[in-house]
Order: C-alpha cells, then structure tokens, then sequence
C-alpha cells in the first residue's frame, strides 16, 4: 500500500489562478470556450480545477476534445488509450489525490469558496493510503 501525499504547491498555483481570473474557470467543464462566437484562444478558453491543474503543469490537449490529454512517459500504461489520457485521471495523479478527493474536488457543483475549504483541507492533509 502507498501513500499519496497531495501536491501542495500545485494545489495552491491552481487555486490562486481561479480567485486571480475568475473570467477564465468554469467548474462544469475540463475546457471550455467563454465566447462561442470567437475562435477557442488562451484568451478565449476557461477551465475547471483539474484542467487548470493540467494546464499549469505544462499538459497538452488532444484537438477537438476537451476532455483528452496526450499521453506522456510518466503516465501509468493502464490509463493510456490511443495515445492520449483523461484530464480527471491526469489531474488526479498530479496533484496527488485518491479517487474519492478527486471526485470531490472536480465536482461540477463546486463554488469558489468550496473549492478553497477543500484545497485548504487537502494541503493540511498528510496523506492519504491507497
């Protein structure tokens, strides 16, 4: 059994992104485009938690999927399909979370204030065994 122990400094760079430019996250999707009628830029593009988490951590996406990742050499082979990877999965393993944290911290629901209660929590955690 191991233990994972969340990445704190991640953790805190995602959050302080989201209460930084609130204009660029949006909680119900990995990527999403803010003005429909406008090509899907950097300056166009929101994110939730997760694909915040991927995108400062230098991730790559797979064109026309919001949800997809290129895999790379560090991802587990068993989560690895057709060249690409979850963002969730992604994510989950980066900021060194268990399945259950992550489900919670990527909830769709999550406000502001929840999300910061949660980060909170998470970096004041020691680990968790899996």
């Amino acid at each position: 059994m191991k233990t994972l122990k969340p990445n704190v400094k991640l953790l805190r760079a995602v959050m302080a992104k989201i209460e930084s430019d609130p204009d660029h996250w949006d909680q119900t999707w990995w990527s999403s485009t803010i003005d429909h009628s406008k090509a899907a830029t950097p300056c166009n593009t929101a994110y939730c938690f997760a694909g915040w988490a991927v995108k400062i951590d230098g991730c790559r996406w797979v064109k026309g999927w919001t949800g997809l990742l290129h895999a790379r050499k560090d991802d587990p082979p068993d989560y690895v399909v057709n060249g690409a990877v979850d963002v969730s999965d992604r994510a989950q393993r980066i900021l060194g979370l268990t399945g259950t944290q992550s489900t919670d911290l990527f909830a769709a629901h999550n406000t502001m204030d929840k999300l910061r209660r949660k980060v909170n929590a998470l970096c004041d955690t020691k680990g968790d065994q899996v």
